[in-house]
């Protein structure tokens, strides 16, 4: 089995906790995030959204969220060499602004398609 960034690349890999860093639309934030990765059951979980696995090379792992019950989707690539990744995602989405008393009511009527990209970069915590 060979080891690249700590992801085994075989088929027979055990679950792989990473933590990450998170941009979004290229600034950077102070959030971190855990990063699950299965490769024996192609699944990925990042923080609590979880992922499909749909393709494995020796560089990159691509994955499609899995949620059937909303407008749009996110598709992640983590790089296994720089533990470097990309995500992105549409959504019907709403802001609600400070201060508003009903958001539920607000965002009935204020839902828009967005797309939004984030990236960062993983690594294996210290233990």
């Amino acid at each position: 089995m060979v080891t690249v960034f700590g992801l085994p690349t075989s088929a027979t890999a055990e679950l792989q906790a990473l933590k990450c860093t998170v941009e979004i639309n290229e600034e950077a934030t102070d959030l971190n995030i855990d990063l699950t990765v299965d490769l024996d059951h192609k699944v990925m979980t990042l923080g609590v959204v979880k992922y499909t696995i749909v393709h494995i090379t020796d560089r990159y792992i691509t994955a499609l969220e899995e949620n059937p019950n909303r407008v749009g989707s996110d598709i992640i690539v983590l790089d296994r060499i720089t533990g470097n990744y990309k995500r992105a995602g549409v959504a019907n989405l709403c802001t609600i602004p400070t201060g508003e008393e009903d958001p539920n009511t607000y965002c009935k009527n204020h839902m828009h398609l967005e797309a939004r990209t984030y990236s960062g970069r993983c690594v294996r915590p210290v233990l």
